[in-house]
């Protein structure tokens, strides 16, 4: 497994919140791990970092080629991020004695790509996820799906409105597919580019 970056509450509460994050593409684990001391004392936090070098320190959770003006990835490389993603979640649960409803999933990016992902995949394993400037993979129907394990999960969406990276339609998109699976999201749009700001920590914070 690759190496964690955490932050454990001395004396956290019963009900203390942990936030796993994971970072966009081009990054490191090092990354969103700088926003921990806004989230109070109680709250764990863990940063996960995984193996798709790109060089100079940087990571991404799968190979993406925009080549075409479209991004390409290879499905067989999402599914092993993903399992990456629940083995972090099942041991890190384990051994601080977490319930899923306590655990929340927050990326940026890439990350907040593969958040969506994983609630999707499997929504018994956390209480929600924080959708960071992202979007959804073409893998997510849910023309068939049983809704009842989403309903009593969380979604924090926000996204930049002059975003060049991944468009704001994105998220737009992606918060109307989480309502039709029964959810009803916080979404937040920004007056800011492809990056994130104070001001949408501190809602994610009071969201939380």
């Amino acid at each position: 497994m690759q190496k964690i970056l955490s932050r454990i509450p001395e004396n956290p509460t019963k009900d203390a919140k942990c936030i796993i994050m994971l970072h966009g593409v081009g990054s490191n684990q090092d990354d969103l791990f700088g926003l921990a001391p806004n989230f109070p004392e109680d709250t764990y936090i863990f940063s996960l970092q995984w193996c798709f070098s790109l060089g100079n320190g940087r990571y991404a959770w799968y190979p993406v080629d925009f080549s075409t003006g479209k991004p390409l990835y290879n499905t067989e490389d999402v599914k092993r991020g993903y399992e990456y993603i629940l083995n972090c979640i099942k041991e890190i649960a384990g051994k601080y004695q977490l319930s899923p409803e306590q655990i929340f999933l927050m990326g940026f990016s890439q990350w907040a790509i593969m958040s969506y992902y994983t609630l999707y995949r499997s929504p018994e394993l956390i209480g929600g996820i924080i959708a960071l400037s992202g979007r959804l993979l073409a893998e997510i129907d849910i023309a068939h799906i049983h809704k009842e394990p989403y309903s009593s999960k969380r979604v924090f969406i926000w996204h930049g409105d002059q975003d060049r990276v991944i468009s704001v339609e994105s998220s737009h998109l992606a918060a109307q597919l989480v309502q039709d699976l029964s959810i009803e999201p916080m979404v937040r749009i920004y007056p800011i580019g492809h990056t994130i700001s104070h001001d949408e920590i501190s809602d994610i914070v009071g969201w939380l």
